[in-house]
């Protein structure tokens, strides 16, 4: 659970900001999950485009916590 919580700090309070400042285009989706997900994937992209090794290291953070969350879910299920 924490790091789903993580990655909702990192999304919040590193790429939205990030997106905002750097003249992104923040996309509101259906759900907070596509809200974030689109938003890590502009963010990662514009680090890419302009080698912002802060922005890369944002898009990384959230996504190793959104890999944390979904093993912390399946190892729940298995029983472990």
């Amino acid at each position: 659970m924490s790091s789903f919580f993580a990655g909702l700090g990192v999304w919040l309070g590193g790429i939205r900001p990030y997106l905002s400042r750097h003249g992104g285009v923040v996309i509101t989706g259906a759900s907070w999950g596509l809200s974030a997900w689109a938003d890590w994937q502009q963010c990662r992209d514009f680090a890419r485009a302009r080698s912002d090794a802060r922005a890369l290291a944002l898009s990384r953070y959230f996504i190793l916590a959104q890999l944390g969350f979904v093993t912390g879910i399946i190892l729940t299920i298995c029983g472990i």
